[in-house]
């Protein structure tokens, strides 16, 4: 076996990943070791780069190849597609060291960047993929509160907008919400209720006054809560002085009809 077919062997044994492969070159930059023995001894990237300057950045990482360093660094290469008359950019990266005990040589691994870059790739799509989901359920639950409250408070609204223009009839729309805007459209609920009795009530009071009734009390007196409960007083006050006025217009009546009766 000569020097050629092992150092081959040694660097075809050598694999990191799918496509990639192993090399070595000497102090020269001359290629002493490949998959193929095409190359040996006769390719030389940085006297190549001289005339294609696609072979560039490969030529500068093996100047430092050649100065005994180690280290990574990616490059890019031309590759001629086995089935189609075209060539195509290919992204690679590459790690280098030194090989001890020998005159200047260095090893170098290659391998496309897809290899590993996929793998990240595939990680950041399925990241901006939950980023979007999560997004649009955000959106979807934001348009189902922004409804939820949005809805009873309108319909609370245009409720006390009838009460202002005097419609004591109509009735909220029911809301079964148990949050804020339930206990909003309950509480609009009992006060558009409330005030509808007690005006009612007003309305029956003053109508049996007016027929001269005095003989009338409130049938809802739980609701003149607060300071509806001065209004329900200066009722009662109203009758009791209309029930005063009544008597003594009854009993001047009385007076004058025996006045008048003495003089026949």
């Amino acid at each position: 076996m000569n020097k050629e077919t092992f150092l081959n062997d040694i660097v075809s044994s050598i694999h990191v990943g799918e496509n990639s492969h192993a090399y070595m070159i000497n102090k020269n930059g001359d290629t002493i070791a490949d998959i193929t023995l095409d190359t040996i001894t006769v390719q030389n990237i940085e006297a190549e780069a001289e005339d294609d300057p696609s072979l560039k950045e490969l030529a500068n990482i093996h100047a430092q190849m050649r100065e005994g360093k180690n280290g990574f660094g990616s490059y890019k290469t031309i590759r001629q597609d086995e089935n189609e008359d075209k060539a195509t950019e290919q992204k690679m990266f590459i790690a280098y060291a030194p090989v001890p005990n020998t005159d200047g040589w260095s090893i170098a691994v290659t391998a496309p960047q897809k290899n590993y870059l996929s793998a990240a790739y595939k990680a950041m799509a399925i990241n901006i993929a939950v980023i979007v989901i999560s997004v649009l359920i955000s959106m979807v639950i934001s348009l189902l509160l922004a409804n939820n409250i949005g809805t009873p408070m309108k319909a609370c609204a245009k409720r006390m907008q009838l009460l202002v223009e005097g419609d004591l009839e109509t009735p909220i729309p029911e809301i079964k919400n148990k949050d804020e805007t339930g206990m909003l459209t309950a509480s609009t609920a009992s006060l558009v209720e409330g005030l509808g009795v007690v005006i009612h009530d007003i309305s029956y009071l003053l109508t049996e006054l007016s027929n001269q009734n005095l003989d009338i009390h409130t049938h809802h007196e739980e609701s003149y809560a607060g300071s509806f409960q001065n209004i329900l007083l200066s009722m009662r006050q109203m009758k009791i002085k209309l029930n005063s006025i009544m008597h003594q217009i009854s009993h001047s009546a009385t007076q004058v009809s025996e006045a008048s009766s003495r003089f026949r």
